[in-house]
């Protein structure tokens, strides 16, 4: 090993944050349009980000759980005396803390972070009656969220899709879903 990437593994990066989600390009020209649509959203995000910037500044509350200290910390600094942003630095698994929250308390819940399928399912009951739900990362449904699109039946259900270049790497495909909370659900 080279001396110089032995420092580069001892020495943390500074961590650089995005001022914008990053979701794919479509699912971003989709919220865009919903904070113009929706300018007092009531909005919940697991796993904080270059998102909760760019939401800081665009809807009527943001709540997010997020369990990295150091990740949290850095969000916090970028979001100083932004008073309509709750930041929580909570252990995993932090879908458990959906339960402190009433039916319908949210437009919008972003599913950017850690254990994705269970914060979907249980975020669905905070979500209102034709409210967004949007889950960054789906494109690993035939592994890892392969329950979403069965936890989100009968959902209507919108794909962003997006294949980048990588050098080193070849092409890489992302897809972002954004499904629906249905107005008024079917009885059983």
């Amino acid at each position: 090993m080279k001396i110089a990437n032995l420092w580069r593994n001892l020495i943390p990066a500074p961590i650089r944050l995005r001022s914008e989600p990053w979701v794919t390009a479509g699912a971003m020209t989709f919220l865009e349009e919903f904070v113009v649509r929706v300018p007092d959203a009531d909005v919940l995000e697991f796993g904080s980000g270059g998102s909760t910037i760019w939401f800081s500044t665009r809807v009527g509350s943001l709540l997010s759980f997020e369990h990295d200290p150091g990740w949290a910390q850095a969000i916090r600094t970028a979001l100083i005396d932004v008073p309509n942003v709750d930041l929580r630095l909570l252990e995993r698994p932090y879908f458990n803390h959906i339960f402190d929250f009433k039916d319908d308390s949210f437009d919008l819940v972003l599913v950017d972070g850690r254990d994705r399928v269970e914060c979907a399912r249980l975020a669905k009951r905070v979500l209102r009656p034709g409210g967004i739900m949007m889950v960054d990362d789906t494109n690993r449904i035939n592994d890892r969220y392969s329950e979403l699109p069965a936890v989100m039946d009968n959902w209507q259900r919108i794909d962003f899709e997006v294949f980048e270049r990588r050098k080193k790497k070849g092409p890489k495909h992302r897809n972002t879903t954004v499904w629906i909370k249905p107005l008024m659900l079917a009885s059983a």
